[in-house]
């Protein structure tokens, strides 16, 4: 997956000018690394670390680097940052509440890599045990606890976790998954951390878990509903209220999708609640909501379609099938029958407006003649016995609201 150059270039983003600048050179040409932001001190810095350089034409490989460096943002200089115990690409990177960097879940040249601890204040690297090393794994970290989720070990796709503990500095076993997961996306939303996709020794897989408890180590997974479009290698963003922007990745057939869903997890809640699991494309509930293009509903494209997951949904106003709604009457209460003054006044509306209507279809006055017409009508109708049905005019009327119609 990489071209003949890899790059050794940087560039700036300024948020308040909103503008990006040409950075320092990295020392050394990297694609595939990690990155991310850390402080020494008062400082803020950037770590890149690991990744791959180019593609050798002659091997046609693409050699992992081991060499890491350090962006001064206060200096806009970039330094070298020592070395992995052992060169590795792919990785994620976590910030631990200790002020170190977490990289867990790259792979080497003969497979999974062993995990790395960055410390700041020594600008070094050490190698941590893991329970099981794993490539391709999904990784967040809250507080002083770090989640490696799914993944591929040596023995083949993972539907296990594990949890990094910045305090003891040591991996435990974590949550059991509901299903193997690759390349998938983990999301801290407040106290609990979302899994989305992946791939599995299949294809892409559509299926959501959101982990939740005291702590990430005593975490037990729970199933969501189901992305409209399976997918890996995405991005999942938490943006607002509990919802999560999930974009690109790459789809069953292993090609880019341009598709965009937003994940609504109190919806879902409340789905899970009144025992529906089933939503649309379009809709706002159930925690997949207006998927937003590449054939999905919301930025121009067309509805995509949702897979039901558990429970299904009877529309307002229908009857489940095989049941039949009964009204047990109070005492002393009347079934109203043929005229009665539902039925009569409703006779009597009917027919003034098809008099009015008759009317003033000749006399050109427009809507606001047939409103006067009708108007007309209708009180001669309730006046002179114009209606139909239980008593004449008015008096039958007022005698059906006052209980004066028939009973069976």
């Amino acid at each position: 997956d990489l071209g003949v150059d890899v790059l050794d270039s940087s560039e700036i983003f300024d948020p308040q000018t909103r503008t990006i600048t040409p950075g320092p050179a990295l020392a050394e040409a990297r694609a595939h690394h990690v990155a991310l932001s850390y402080f020494d001190g008062a400082n803020e810095h950037v770590l890149f670390a690991g990744g791959v350089a180019a593609l050798d034409t002659q091997t046609n490989l693409a050699p992992a680097l081991a060499s890491a460096e350090s962006y001064d943002a206060t200096q806009n200089v970039v330094s070298p940052a020592g070395s992995l115990s052992a060169a590795q690409s792919h990785a994620k990177i976590a910030r631990l509440d200790s002020g170190g960097l977490l990289i867990v879940g790259g792979k080497d040249a003969t497979g999974p890599a062993e995990a790395q601890l960055f410390d700041p204040q020594t600008r070094s690297f050490s190698a941590v045990s893991s329970v099981a090393a794993r490539s391709g794994a999904a990784v967040a970290s809250r507080g002083r606890e770090v989640l490696v989720a799914g993944g591929q070990s040596a023995t083949g796709f993972e539907d296990t976790s594990e949890v990094f503990d910045s305090l003891s500095g040591t991996f435990s076993a974590g949550a059991l998954l509901g299903s193997a997961r690759y390349e998938a996306s983990a999301t801290v939303v407040n106290n609990e951390i979302v899994l989305v996709g992946g791939r599995d020794a299949a294809s892409a897989v559509n299926s959501v878990e959101r982990l939740q408890g005291v702590s990430i180590g005593a975490s037990s997974a729970t199933k969501h509903l189901d992305l409209a479009t399976a997918r890996y290698a995405h991005t999942a963003t938490y943006f607002d209220n509990d919802q999560l922007l999930i974009v690109g990745g790459y789809d069953r057939t292993g090609t880019p999708t341009s598709a965009i869903e937003i994940v609504d997890l109190n919806a879902a809640i409340a789905a899970a609640t009144s025992g529906s699991a089933t939503t649309t494309p379009t809709s706002t509930g159930g925690g997949l909501t207006a998927p937003t293009s590449g054939g999905v509903a919301g930025m121009g494209g067309t509805p995509g379609a949702t897979t039901p997951t558990t429970g299904t949904t009877t529309p307002v106003g229908t009857t489940p099938t095989g049941t039949t709604p009964a009204t047990t009457p109070a005492t002393g209460s009347t079934t109203p029958a043929s005229g009665s003054s539902g039925s009569s006044l409703t006779s009597t509306l009917l027919q003034s407006a098809l008099q009015a209507l008759t009317a003033s279809s000749g006399s050109g006055g427009g809507f606001s003649g047939f409103l006067s017409t009708f108007a007309q009508t209708l009180l001669q109708n309730l006046l002179g016995g114009g209606s139909t049905g239980g008593g004449s005019g008015l008096s039958g009327i007022l005698s059906s609201l006052l209980g004066g119609g028939s009973a069976t």
